[in-house]
């Protein structure tokens, strides 16, 4: 799963996008488009993976600065925004891409809220942080004491705000060093099971088929089809 964290989305950006908003918001089409967004994108067209956006129930104010207020009035307070999104499923994934802006010197406080709502038992986190000097700050450490020991933190990657767009080789190479999980397809999964066949004289015809360790009697009428097939389990 990419999980990732952007201003578009959580801003009412329908007027005009202040010139300070450049470096993390960018146009696309007759909209806009956030820098994480994109980064998140880059990742889901490499790896197949779910994207899912990090969204809180209140939207940040439209101008950039007022933003940073706000998101350092939160850092202060140690806040926990309240999210509209939630994962529904976070039990299938063991690796999740978390993607966000470095704010302060960390990951947004709404991020905070949402490593604490799961529990990330056993999963792997890959940290992706955009910026504009200050790299992945101290969100790593922070990612760590928040999800426990348990958790594998893999290295992770910091891209400048200004060069996300041509990122795409960084981001591709950032994810071949990392052990991602192999995708279960048909061919790597092995299995067992044989038919045998018994039709006493005289006898309802009946077969045995075992799959695994377990044996299943058959039943069959005497015009038989497969649809027609009534599996007794052994006990």
């Amino acid at each position: 799963m990419i999980a990732y964290f952007s201003r578009v989305g959580i801003t009412d950006l329908s007027g005009d996008v202040d010139a300070v908003s450049s470096a993390s918001i960018n146009t696309q089409g007759d909209g806009y488009i956030g820098n994480a967004t994109i980064l998140a994108n880059m990742i889901a067209e490499k790896t197949g993976g779910d994207l899912f956006q990090i969204i809180t129930e209140e939207n940040y104010p439209t101008g950039y600065r007022d933003t940073t207020d706000q998101a350092s009035d939160e850092k202060a307070d140690n806040a926990r925004p309240a999210l509209s999104s939630h994962v529904e499923n976070m039990d299938q994934y063991d690796y999740v891409f978390l993607v966000y802006p470095n704010w302060w010197g960390t990951i947004p406080m709404p991020l905070f809220t949402f490593l604490e709502e799961y529990d990330f038992f056993g999963k792997t986190i890959a940290p992706l942080a955009t910026h504009e000097g200050s790299g992945l700050g101290s969100s790593v450490g922070d990612i760590e004491d928040l999800v426990g020991g348990d958790v594998t933190i893999a290295d992770g990657l910091a891209v400048r705000g200004g060069s996300v767009s041509g990122a795409q080789g960084d981001v591709e190479s950032w994810i071949d060093g990392l052990e991602l999980p192999e995708p279960v397809t048909s061919d790597s999964v092995e299995t067992s099971e044989t038919v045998e066949t018994s039709v006493p004289e005289g006898a309802e015809e009946t077969m045995k088929i075992t799959i695994g360790d377990t044996e299943y009697d058959v039943i069959l009428d005497q015009n038989i089809t497969v649809a027609d097939i009534n599996i007794q389990y052994a006990t």
